[in-house]
């Protein structure tokens, strides 16, 4: 009996020692990445990013080649032409078999019924549409990038915790078996022990394959194959969010990129109203026409002709009737405007509620980690007493399983808890439109007459 009391007594110290969160920081490395750098990659990068890239040049592309349409023009022909025989007029020859031509036109439009203008400027709010688009799917990479990561040490937490779960287990069972080697205690509870140790060793497994996938998604975020080695090193921490909810919408208000771009849409409808419109009224241009004529490629006239000639003109184009085609177009694009102003209103609301809802499970996280954190306490303290119970025979083997079970249960909701709370505040950041990378608190804009993301 002394003896087997003596094993239990060594067994008890050596799980008192293992620490509830132990570190889950890993050695550095040249491919180490923390929760910042892993986020700043992803925006360098995502394969999504650089395509939002692409399409914001594009645009401003698009900017140059409207700006271009409201200047002047120029066309150039040239050809060549064989007559049957030679022209006459009144019987006498009046030019060459072999004619060649050349012309150049110059056109200026003056007046279009301000469609060139009106194109021009929807193209700059287009590439600024694009630009915001860009930083929109930035701040949805982050978050993107932030949640997995969170979600990999997460998975961390709870393979240290199965791990401790599986040693205070089997240290359990071996102490049954000490007890019904001596005869003490009855063979039931050597099998209740032995079935929880099974059930330990199916959650531990199950935890790291959850690293694994959550790896795997990790390295998809970042542009790298799923199967990368990559020591992602972080913990789960807790950083008191320091802005009131009222502070948290103002900032959302100036900062969020899918408000400006709703805006920006609305804008982008007035202009085609007016580009629409621009059909009603006269098109009026200027042209230089310039021509040169001859029977050689070298266009230099010819005994009949004079080499060149010149025109200077004006035109005036105007569609007076149009079976009402304009008149339909232009309410079609005014309704449409209609459409997104209603949706600017609806993203403006949606807003506030994701900022709100952010802010909420910002706290009932926090809530959660107090309560959490003294729910293990009291787990530990009657784990400790259940133990002292079975090795003075006063207690059950039941007992000890499930008051180690309920301990168990304690630190996994401590790990979701702080994951939660730093995955809201990923949230609420996104929410609020600023880029914090690290999901640090320090220099948020207080003044909320700034903008910048």
């Amino acid at each position: 009996m002394t003896a087997v009391l003596n094993t239990f007594v060594s067994l008890t110290l050596i799980l008192g020692s293992v620490s509830v969160f132990p570190s889950l920081s890993m050695a550095a490395t040249d491919t180490a990445l923390t929760l910042g750098q892993a986020v700043q990659t992803a925006l360098e990068d995502n394969h999504r990013l650089e395509a939002a890239g692409a399409r914001v040049r594009g645009a401003q592309a698009g900017v140059k080649a409207k700006r271009g349409s409201l200047g002047p023009s120029a066309k150039v022909d040239y050809g060549y032409t064989r007559l049957d025989e030679e022209p006459t007029a009144f019987g006498i020859q009046s030019g060459e078999q072999n004619q060649w031509d050349a012309h150049l036109n110059v056109n200026q439009p003056l007046f279009t019924g301000l469609r060139l203008l009106s194109g021009y400027q929807k193209a700059q709010l287009e590439s600024d549409r694009a630009r915001l688009e860009l930083q929109d799917l930035r701040l949805t990479v982050a978050l993107q990038v932030q949640t997995a990561f969170l979600d990999l040490i997460k998975a961390r937490e709870n393979v240290t915790i199965a791990q401790d779960a599986l040693r205070q287990l089997r240290a359990q069972r071996d102490v049954a078996q000490s007890f019904y080697e001596v005869g003490v205690k009855p063979k039931l509870d050597v099998l209740q022990a032995e079935v929880d140790v099974a059930g330990a060793e199916q959650e531990l497994l199950a935890a790291q394959n959850r690293v694994q996938t959550q790896k795997a998604r990790l390295n998809t975020l970042l542009g790298r194959p799923a199967q990368s080695e990559v020591n992602y090193t972080g913990s789960l921490d807790f950083t008191p969010f320091p802005l009131p909810l009222k502070t948290c919408m103002a900032i959302a208000k100036k900062h969020r990129p899918d408000l400006a771009l709703a805006q920006k849409s609305v804008q982008i409808g007035e202009k085609t109203v007016r580009e629409t419109a621009s059909a009603r009224y006269p098109q009026i241009s200027a042209n230089y026409d310039y021509y040169r004529a001859g029977d050689t490629p070298a266009v230099d006239g010819n005994e009949y002709q004079d080499p060149s000639e010149w025109r200077l003109s004006a035109r005036i184009q105007w569609e007076i009737f149009n079976s009402g085609n304009t008149t339909y177009q232009i309410a079609q694009a005014r309704e449409q405007v209609q459409g997104l102003q209603a949706e600017a209103r609806n993203a403006g609301t949606e807003a506030q509620y994701e900022v709100k809802a952010a802010f909420l499970r910002l706290e009932q996280a926090q809530k959660q980690i107090r309560v959490a954190r003294k729910a293990i306490q009291e787990a530990e303290e009657g784990y400790r007493i259940a133990q002292e119970r079975y090795a003075n025979q006063v207690g059950t083997n039941t007992d000890v399983l499930n008051a180690q079970a309920r301990l168990t249960q304690s630190r996994g909701r401590l790990t979701t808890a702080m994951a939660d709370y730093q995955q809201a505040m990923a949230q609420l950041f996104n929410a609020m439109g600023l880029l914090r990378p690290a999901l640090t608190t320090t220099g948020l804009p207080l003044n909320t007459s700034s903008s910048s993301t």
